[in-house]
């Protein structure tokens, strides 16, 4: 089972350009993740599954992707995509790559790939991205051998105030501050990893109940909240700051 930007499916549906689907429908209203957006049009395409059953990886490589409007047939890109079971992480793993004419190959004039969920899609430099949310935002310039984006994504991804099991963290989006607070929990104390959406993490800590609330003061960006506790764990959706 695979689950894509919260919708989940027994099959997974992909394309030449990386797109990947639980629908088989690439409109841009539904939801769908995009490892490599540029007009490709040939290559080798081949996939493996790795590990045992609830922590298999499902490696799909893209190699020597040709691109449609590079009159010259000079360029071409190597890249792989990771879906994680065990989270439904999604990974993307740049290879070698010569990308010489780039206003042609990735599109007229558009300056790089497009990676990301409809709606979080990776800005800027590609050593140094960040998460913008406008549909048809791309990377400037080529990602280097070796490089590795990582969306550590909820099944949830709405924005709003999280509560689980009175677990609560708010305002969301916040401007800077973002205050944490167990509520009525059960749990006496549980531990909270706040990621970013390349996967790094920014805060590890112990959540109790005398604490009271919890004052983080985080850079501006989009961020996963991960608890767990003696018996459980989950993810909270995407908190937001400004």
């Amino acid at each position: 089972m695979f689950s894509l930007d919260g919708i989940s499916g027994d099959t997974l549906y992909t394309t030449t350009t990386g797109y990947l689907s639980t629908s088989g429908n690439y409109k841009w209203d539904l939801p769908y993740f995009l490892s490599f957006g540029a007009d490709t049009h040939q290559g080798d395409y081949s996939y493996e599954i790795s590990g045992i059953s609830g922590n298999r990886i499902l490696k799909m490589q893209f190699k020597n992707i040709k691109f449609g409007h590079d009159f010259n047939n000079s360029d071409f890109m190597n890249f792989q995509t990771w879906i994680y079971e065990s989270d439904h992480a999604i990974e993307v793993h740049f290879g070698s790559s010569n990308v010489a004419n780039p206003v042609w190959s990735y599109y007229y004039n558009e300056g790089g790939p497009a990676i990301g969920f409809k709606n979080l899609k990776l800005s800027g430099l590609p050593a140094t991205p960040v998460i913008d949310t406008a549909i048809e935002t791309r990377l400037y310039g080529t990602p280097g051998d070796g490089m590795i984006y990582r969306f550590a994504l909820s099944a949830g991804t709405g924005i709003g105030s999280y509560a689980l099991n009175e677990l609560r963290f708010f305002p969301n989006p916040a401007n800077g501050t973002l205050y944490m607070d167990m509520g009525k929990n059960s749990e006496t104390s549980i531990q909270i990893r706040i990621m970013d959406l390349l996967g790094r993490q920014v805060y590890n800590a112990n959540q109790n109940h005398s604490s009271g609330p919890m004052k983080l003061t985080l850079n501006a960006g989009h961020y996963i909240i991960h608890y767990q506790s003696k018996d459980r764990q989950g993810r909270a959706g995407i908190v937001v700051v400004k």
